[in-house]
């Protein structure tokens, strides 16, 4: 089973909310629960699992591109890998057209971490995971 208290399932769509004059929603989401279909049969608390489901399925505007013609929820699959996805893992989610960017990459990332005397990867790191 899960360890519910060794999981955090912070992301930025979720994080921005109180922002986006969204704090409703936000209060609504349970941020050590995972947000999948499966999550009480790893261990979490079907409630908390229920209400991220519920939560996540609200489609925003200020999340999806104006002219897009595509549908705003669509269901999604992480099939399962052995060794790190113990199940095959299911959820409808309202889709974001956007994403956010972590670090820079590449050739141009000698130039962006030059005065970091940790390094780019220490400083990459650190930025994706706040």
């Amino acid at each position: 089973m899960a360890d519910p208290n060794n999981l955090n399932t912070n992301v930025w769509e979720i994080t921005v909310l109180p922002f986006l004059e969204q704090a409703n929603l936000y209060n609504t989401i349970y941020q050590n629960v995972p947000f999948f279909e499966e999550a009480a049969l790893l261990g979490f608390d079907a409630t908390s699992a229920a209400a991220n489901l519920a939560g996540i399925r609200i489609p925003l505007a200020v999340y999806q591109w104006p002219s897009s013609a595509a549908e705003p929820v669509s269901d999604y699959a992480l099939l399962a890998i052995t060794g790190l996805v113990p199940l095959d893992l299911h959820w409808t989610a309202a889709r974001s057209d956007y994403s956010a960017c972590c670090g820079v990459r590449g050739v141009y990332s000698d130039i962006a971490y030059a005065n970091f005397p940790q390094g780019k990867a220490a400083i990459a790191m650190d930025r994706c995971m706040q």
